[in-house]
């Protein structure tokens, strides 16, 4: 049930908005490079950093497990950090507190690890997988003499 609440909070217009707003902007900014981009841009920083914060620590406490994030988001997530990384160093300077963002670094350095340990992606970890369908083994899109096979066997 909590994959599902997960899935739900990434898919609201808002949370696409700031994530496609700073998945717009170069990695490693400062706060204040990130600051000159303007008011729409520090609302999607915080807007996104709030809920990956939320994330990271579900998943530290066992609510979510931290497979199931990975491959919902770890992309997101690391895109997202490597945006505001900048900005959240100087906010905890600024306020003298390194609690901001701390989930959120948290979790990007876990899935640093794993990205490190070289993980294929899914497209191509599961390539040969295919679900079953009303008791049908689907078969493989791949092209045989150009002529697409996608058709069922039982």
């Amino acid at each position: 049930m909590a994959a599902i609440e997960l899935a739900r909070s990434f898919q609201s217009p808002e949370f696409g908005q700031a994530l496609r707003l700073l998945l717009s902007l170069p990695p490693g900014l400062s706060g204040e490079e990130l600051e000159e981009h303007g008011e729409a841009f520090l609302d999607a920083a915080m807007l996104v950093s709030l809920t990956v914060e939320s994330v990271g620590i579900m998943v530290h406490r066992g609510v979510v497990e931290f497979d199931m994030v990975w491959g919902l988001m770890g992309g997101l997530v690391l895109g997202a950090w490597e945006r505001v990384e900048g900005w959240a160093i100087e906010v905890r300077q600024e306020h003298g507190r390194e609690k901001f963002d701390e989930w959120f670094q948290w979790l990007a350095d876990r899935m640093r690890e794993c990205e490190a340990a070289g993980e294929a992606p899914a497209f191509r970890r599961f390539e040969d997988w295919r679900p079953s369908f009303r008791g049908l083994t689907l078969q493989s899109t791949r092209h045989v003499a150009g002529v697409p096979m996608h058709a069922a066997r039982e």
